[in-house]
């Protein structure tokens, strides 16, 4: 497949019904992942578990890409109230745990799939432009995206749909 074809390509909200073929794919991508040094710690539980307490929660939002009726790619978004960093790099110290959206709220998505197999069709966009859509919707100001070091594919992915580097997170076991 190349190029992409906006009768065969598609991008539709997650349903309970997709909880198969999305752990099916969400176990590739841990597959896909565990090449990458300490990407392992990022998977804190079963994916089906995971999946379902996401499509409970309205501050997920979980969207399958399609293509050519099958599901092939998954994105998943949430927003959060307060940020440690707000996007012209200065520190905030207002984190408001409550569900009430405010000027410092940031959008995430933390996760992008596509099966090897569907990649470069156009799916991976369509998905975070939707995504992108959402975290509009909930009054968003930005949104970051992550990925493990080393994964240059993904970087560089993500740099094309113009986003930046601003923070490294890093993380040690206590």
């Amino acid at each position: 497949m190349s190029g992409s074809n906006s009768s065969l390509v598609e991008v539709k909200s997650a349903t309970f019904s997709d909880i198969d073929e999305l752990s099916v794919l969400y176990d590739m991508y841990r597959r896909e992942l565990a090449a990458y040094k300490n990407a392992a710690m990022l998977f804190c539980c079963d994916t089906s578990e995971l999946l379902v307490r996401r499509l409970n929660n309205p501050r997920w939002s979980i969207w399958v890409g399609i293509v050519q009726d099958a599901v092939v790619g998954f994105t998943m978004a949430c927003y959060r109230t307060g940020h440690l960093f707000a996007a012209d790099g200065s520190q905030t110290d207002d984190i408001k745990p409550t569900g009430d959206v405010s000027e410092n709220t940031i959008g995430v998505i933390p996760e992008l799939f596509v099966h090897p197999d569907a990649r470069r069709v156009g799916i991976a966009e369509l998905m975070l432009e939707q995504a992108a859509r959402w975290l509009v919707d909930k009054g968003c100001q930005g949104v970051d995206v992550m990925t493990p070091p080393g994964n240059r594919a993904a970087k560089s992915f993500f740099e094309r749909q113009d986003f930046k580097a601003r923070l490294i997170v890093m993380y040690r076991e206590l």
